[in-house]
């Protein structure tokens, strides 16, 4: 089938019926919903993307058939994403996308060496803490950026994901500072369709998104509720805010300066905007699959205990999510 083929009830895409432009090489670490999301959109605007996972089944439907992402009925098929497993030869990319486990950071790093050159940019989107640190003991913290996002994505099957709707993705540097390399990466994600805002105060954006996910993540998977029903029943609604709060009460104590000033608010608000979500920790505990609980609720057991701040909460949920993973 040629490359622009139409397909019945999508939209076909490809770097030829894009305006030229300067091509940038991307690596996209972590193939999975999210990873395979900004891979089509940052190859629609007419950049080399090559996807690098460990689904075989996912990484050989894109390689044949290209990758199917639906969004509120529509279909639009991105064929000109290349894929490798981790390990496979590759050279230099001006930009690595870092979208693997928290926890597998430096795996990935040590794995796949041969895409990380001098002038390498490396943005992690990964959750929770101690991801740009991973990073750093392998790559020059100069070049590394980290952030947030609130695309939503689901692998709904090999070569097809979901894509739940758009949303703000935040970057900063981990030198805490803004500069050209930060806007023009923020630039870079812009032409692709990607909503991007950048912060000079990178720490409190991760510990704004970690205290969300503190409070969501492992509720939902203990209770196997969507986001939406832990506001529904007063136990895991309470949960919830105490989770929230312990972390709040070690944030402060770091002298971060939170960008929701009622984070537990926050959290009520992203509960009641992804009502329908199961988290992804829900996902990978039904999936049988090792979960991030670690580098969220265990991260504010962690920083608690350097700072002498009790979390019973979040050592509680720690405990009961690595109880019932693999």
């Amino acid at each position: 089938m040629a490359a622009t083929e139409a397909v019945p009830g999508t939209v076909d895409t490809c770097p030829q019926c894009l305006a030229p432009k300067a091509q940038k090489t991307i690596a996209v670490l972590g193939a999975g919903a999210m990873g395979s999301l900004f891979g089509a959109l940052l190859s629609s605007a007419g950049n080399k993307v090559h996807l690098i996972g460990r689904n075989r089944e996912h990484l050989d439907k894109i390689r044949k058939e290209g990758l199917l992402v639906e969004r509120e009925g529509e279909c639009r098929l991105y064929r000109n994403l290349q894929v490798s497993l981790p390990g496979d030869p590759l050279g230099p990319a001006d930009l690595v996308l870092v979208l693997v486990k928290a926890g597998d950071t430096q795996g990935a790093v040590l794995e796949n060496r041969g895409i990380f050159g001098k002038g390498t940019v490396v943005l992690t989107l990964q959750n929770g803490l101690g991801n740009m640190e991973d990073l750093a003991a392998f790559l020059p913290p100069s070049r590394i950026l980290a952030g947030t996002t609130a695309q939503g994505a689901r692998l709904a099957e090999p070569g097809r994901i979901l894509h739940g709707g758009d949303g703000t993705t935040w970057i900063g540097r981990m030198e805490q500072s803004e500069d050209v390399l930060l806007r023009d990466t923020a630039a870079l994600l812009e032409e692709a369709g990607i909503q991007t805002r950048t912060t000079g105060d990178v720490a409190a954006l991760l510990w704004d998104k970690l205290l969300v996910n503190v409070g969501i993540n492992g509720l939902t998977a203990l209770t196997r509720r969507t986001n939406g029903q832990l506001l529904e029943h007063p136990d895991t609604a309470d949960l919830l805010e105490h989770l929230v709060r312990e972390g709040e009460a070690v944030a402060r104590a770091k002298g971060i300066t939170l960008l929701h000033p009622d984070p537990v608010a926050y959290a009520r608000e992203v509960c009641r905007k992804t009502a329908h979500n199961r988290s992804s920790m829900l996902q990978d505990v039904e999936r049988g699959r090792t979960t991030e609980i670690d580098r969220m609720n265990g991260a504010v057991v962690r920083e608690g205990e350097i700072l002498g701040i009790p979390t019973p909460a979040n050592r509680t949920i720690t405990q009961l999510v690595r109880g019932v993973m693999p």
